[in-house]
């Protein structure tokens, strides 16, 4: 939605919409999971869903971080591909 933002659809200003519908979502499905947690047994691990969450970030968080360089500083010859992006692209 951010990215049809500046080109497709001029209703949407500013990008208040994709961070409340993305609060939204997010919340609801927090929701969702605490509460099926919470339903069979009666009570609420809240240590054990948030190391779940962590856990379940990490391997996202080491994708980002093996790839950041290459995407922002690129190889050794050869110009970072958000440079070469931004050049096959013009605005």
């Amino acid at each position: 939605m951010t990215i049809l933002n500046g080109s497709a659809t001029g209703w949407i200003k500013n990008g208040a919409l994709e961070v409340d519908l993305f609060f939204a979502i997010s919340g609801f499905l927090m929701g969702s999971i605490l509460f099926s947690e919470f339903k069979p047994s009666g009570t609420l691990e809240v240590g054990r869903f948030y190391v779940r969450r962590f856990l379940r970030l990490i391997p996202v968080d080491v994708v980002v971080m093996v790839m950041g360089p290459y995407f922002l500083l690129g190889v050794p010859g050869k110009a970072p591909v958000v440079v070469r992006v931004m050049e096959a692209y013009p605005a």
